[in-house]
C-alpha cells in the first residue's frame, strides 16, 4: 500500500489524471453484489444525466476555473464499456474479475461524463488498460459444457470482434478512439 500510494504520487507530478489511481487500490478489493446492480445502473444513469453540472464541479475543483462544455458526442465507449460491465456482472469469476469489474465501472462513470468534456477521458485511458485482464477473466468464467457450445461461443466473440471493428470504421463519435 505504501509503495502504491508513493509511486501514484510520483505519477501525479508528471501527469495530472494519475490522481484518479488513488481511488483503485480500495475500488479493486470492494464486493458489489449482483443484487446491487440496479443500484449500479441508477448511479450511471444519474451520472450521465447530470452530466454537466458534474463536469462544472470537477472542473472548478480540478482547475480552479470552469471549463467550456464541449458536446462532443463520444457515446459509443460509454455504452460498448457499460454493456461489458452488465456482462461481467453475470459471469463468474476470481476474485481478480471482481476487482476488474470494479475498475471497469469506474471507467463506465468517467465515459458517462465523456460526452460533455473530451479531456475528461484521459482520466480513463490507464483504466482502460485493465481491459486486457478482465475480459479473459469473463471468457474464462462462461461455462462451456460441451464441444460444440466451445465453438459457438468462439464463433460468438469472433463474429462480435467482426461487427464492433466494421461498427467503428463509420464516423460514430467514438473520440478520442480512432481504429483506422
Amino acid at each position: 500500500l505504501v509503495r502504491f500510494i508513493l509511486l501514484t504520487l510520483l505519477a501525479c507530478f508528471f501527469h495530472k489524471s494519475a490522481i484518479v489511481c488513488f481511488v483503485l487500490y480500495p475500488l479493486y478489493y470492494i464486493k458489489i453484489k449482483k443484487s446491487a446492480l440496479p443500484f449500479v445502473l441508477a448511479g450511471v444513469g444519474l451520472c450521465f444525466l447530470f452530466k454537466e453540472r458534474i463536469v462544472s464541479i470537477l472542473s472548478r475543483l480540478y482547475y480552479g476555473k470552469e471549463t467550456e462544455i464541449e458536446h462532443n458526442g463520444s457515446y459509443t465507449m460509454f455504452f460498448m464499456y457499460l454493456a461489458l460491465y452488465i456482462v461481467s456482472v453475470f459471469i463468474e469469476g476470481s476474485e481478480e474479475k471482481s476487482g476488474f469489474g470494479n475498475i471497469l465501472l469506474l471507467t463506465v462513470f468517467i465515459y458517462s461524463l465523456s460526452s460533455v468534456h473530451e479531456t475528461i477521458v484521459r482520466a480513463a485511458f490507464p483504466l482502460s488498460l485493465y481491459l486486457s485482464l478482465l475480459i479473459p477473466e469473463i471468457v474464462a468464467g462462461i461455462n462451456v459444457k460441451t464441444e460444440k457450445d466451445g465453438l459457438i461461443l468462439n464463433l460468438l466473440c469472433d463474429a462480435l470482434c467482426v461487427a464492433c471493428f466494421m461498427f467503428f470504421i463509420g464516423d460514430l463519435a467514438t473520440l478520442p478512439f480512432s481504429f483506422l
